[in-house]
């Protein structure tokens, strides 16, 4: 077999897609590893030191050989070397995804786990034994403990859900999802995990979000500080494709929910810049920056009944200004204003 044809059958056993002999082969060739502990309970981080540990013996041995028949082993055991290692990741994602809680939930949850899943094209709810709400979009599932037990709340995603976690200071409230980790005490958020995608965008209150973390780590309690973004109203986090975290704002913005305001009519009169950029951080919880070039400058206009990037649209239109996203806050830059 080619070296392309086997990273072709490592592919269709990640899928669950091999035939009988084909999942032979694939397992024959875990079994010469000589490990003693089961692969679905093999953290993400051991995998790697197993591969450097299969290297260091391959490297011992290759010293020894002499001649050039021998001097042929290196090449050979290089590209076996990598195989094996790209095997156990892959072999260790498909048992994962098959037993996924397994891998993050708590001991005591473990032994009782139902499962939810949406096989219609509508949002399913699902109501949690602490009160918390679930709603799964199509395609998606959700696997939970009979009754949270423990210091902490446990769920495991796959697909896309929202959540409205009933608040317990006491039992924070986790999802565990494809390559992320979302940790909140009660709040309402969106996670994304399908197809590529890992994403959390928050609703109300404070989220913090981490990559997956081994469970050894996890078993400690809450996310470490150093490992954790905190997230606040119409703001989210995507896990971008160089591994990193990156912080933004939602794509549609909602007004902040529960909370009291002096206004919330969006029609102004001559307001300056300065207080209408204040209105709008204000009512979205989103900050605004401006120039001091731009202080002087005031608006008229009715922004009533639109989001808000379309207000921030129509004021710059208007006075002839730009604005961009920058991470979480968005920045309004151009000519001042004479008045």
């Amino acid at each position: 077999m080619s070296q392309d044809g086997f990273y072709s059958l490592l592919k269709k056993y990640q899928k669950g897609r091999c035939s009988a002999e084909e999942q032979k082969i694939v397992e024959q060739w875990y079994e010469q590893l000589g490990e003693q502990e089961p692969i679905e309970t093999i953290d993400p981080e051991k995998i790697q030191l197993i591969e450097r540990r299969i290297w260091n013996q391959i490297e011992l041995k290759t010293t020894t050989k002499q001649n050039n028949k021998r001097l042929l082993w290196p090449r050979w055991t290089a590209a076996t070397a990598a195989t094996i290692g790209l095997l156990l990741v892959l072999i260790w994602g498909l048992n994962r995804s098959a037993q996924p809680e397994a891998h993050y939930f708590s001991s005591e949850n473990v032994s009782s786990i139902e499962q939810y899943v949406n096989d219609g094209t509508k949002l399913k709810e699902i109501n949690l034994p602490d009160g918390s709400l679930v709603q799964l979009y199509p395609g998606a599932k959700v696997s939970v403990p009979s009754s949270f037990q423990g210091n902490k709340r446990e769920v495991f995603l796959i697909g896309t859900a929202f959540f409205d976690v009933h608040k317990n200071k006491n039992k924070p409230f986790f999802v565990y999802s494809d390559a992320l980790v979302t940790e909140v005490v009660g709040t309402s958020f969106t996670v994304k995990a399908d197809k590529g995608l890992n994403e959390v965008e928050v609703a109300t209150g404070k989220v913090y979000v981490s990559k997956t973390l081994s469970k050894k780590v996890l078993s400690k309690g809450n996310l470490p500080e150093n490992e954790k973004i905190m997230l606040t109203p119409n703001q989210k986090v995507v896990l971008e494709n160089s591994g990193q975290l990156k912080a933004g704002i939602v794509q549609e913005p909602k007004v902040l929910a529960n909370q009291s305001f002096p206004t919330s009519d969006f029609n102004y009169q001559a307001i300056g810049l300065a207080d209408i950029f204040q209105d709008l951080e204000l009512h979205y919880g989103i900050k605004i920056e401006i120039g001091a070039n731009l202080m002087a400058c005031s608006f008229t206009g009715d922004l009533n009944q639109q989001d808000l990037f379309s207000q921030l649209s129509l004021i710059c239109e208007t006075m002839g200004l730009t604005y961009q996203k920058q991470g979480i806050k968005i920045i309004v830059s151009g000519p001042g204003c004479d008045n």
